[in-house]
């Protein structure tokens, strides 16, 4: 089991592996390993890269198998406080999302489940970082947050089947599918434009590469604002797991390297809180963990 990372420091972009939760540089385990040498395919190591590579999947699952059981006690490590994330993937060519897609999420909106998926889509301008920072815009006062289940795509498909749609899939990731809600319903349903707000996708830190070791569709997901737990779930609650959503939306389009998926939310949103909403106010604090995957933290302001 794999998770990468991309992060800055010192003024330069690095590819991290996160092991036992240190961050290792890739630089120096290709050093050490002679991982060059080793390796048939190119590892990309800067996130704008995940999008001009035909298969992202081959080069991590044989950085995987040659590193497997592979002891890192003298390999140095960086303190995860003093380097800089970036999102895993950077201006992807798709970020497409799952409305509706727990079922006791459902229920707590009063709507019947899904009998298929309800798709919608971010722009690229809501990515940002782990500790990056979610800006309240002036043209909205309910700002919700949403814990998700990512999935990252390898390889271009089209047309897939659910059983082969785990071949296409490079690894799995944390969003928060940030949505105001007043512009949600203003005239009508905009899920659009009410989720395509600058800074509305807080993403990663980490990828966790699809090695067949984890099964994404029973994962425990939890997230807290200022460490008050607001949504508790497993991923087994899903209506559509992963491997039928991305078949779904490969139906409709070419999904292609570094296109994210996101999942949909459990219940516990701020908009469905008991008496009252409680919606994102600069200072809160927003942590989401989804098991196996990490932990996304984002400040708001």
């Amino acid at each position: 089991m794999i998770r990468i990372c991309y992060y800055t420091i010192n003024g330069e972009t690095e590819l991290g592996l996160n092991f036992n939760s240190k961050i290792i540089p890739y630089k120096d385990v290709n050093r050490i390993f002679l991982l060059e040498e080793r390796l048939h395919n190119k590892i990309p190591t800067k996130p704008e890269l995940l999008k001009y590579s035909n298969d992202l999947i081959t080069p991590f699952i044989e950085l995987n198998n040659i590193l497997k059981n592979k002891n890192f006690q003298n390999v140095k490590t960086l303190d995860i406080q003093k380097i800089k994330f970036l999102p895993p993937v950077i201006e992807p060519s798709k970020i497409i999302c799952s409305g509706l897609n727990y079922a006791d999420h459902a229920r707590e909106l009063g709507k019947p489940l899904p009998e298929e998926l309800n798709l919608f889509s971010k722009t690229p301008n809501t990515l940002i970082a782990h500790r990056d920072i979610i800006r309240i815009p002036s043209i909205s006062k309910c700002i919700d947050y949403e814990a998700e289940l990512a999935i990252i795509i390898g390889r271009k498909c089209k047309n897939i089947s659910a059983s082969e749609a785990a071949d296409y899939i490079l690894g799995y990731t944390i969003m928060n599918d940030v949505t105001a809600r007043d512009l949600e319903f203003k005239n009508g349903i905009q899920w659009f434009r009410s989720k395509s707000l600058d800074t509305f996708a807080p993403i990663g830190p980490f990828i966790l590469i699809n090695t067949g070791e984890v099964n994404p569709n029973n994962l425990r997901i939890r997230l807290w604002v200022n460490n008050e737990l607001r949504q508790e779930s497993n991923t087994n609650r899903m209506v559509f797991n992963c491997y039928e959503i991305v078949s779904d939306v490969s139906r409709d389009l070419t999904l292609r390297p570094g296109d994210i998926i996101s999942t949909g939310t459990p219940p516990g949103i701020g908009m469905t809180r008991k008496n009252e909403p409680k919606y994102l106010k600069p200072g809160d604090i927003v942590k989401i963990e989804i098991e196996k995957i990490g932990c996304l933290e984002n400040p708001v302001g």
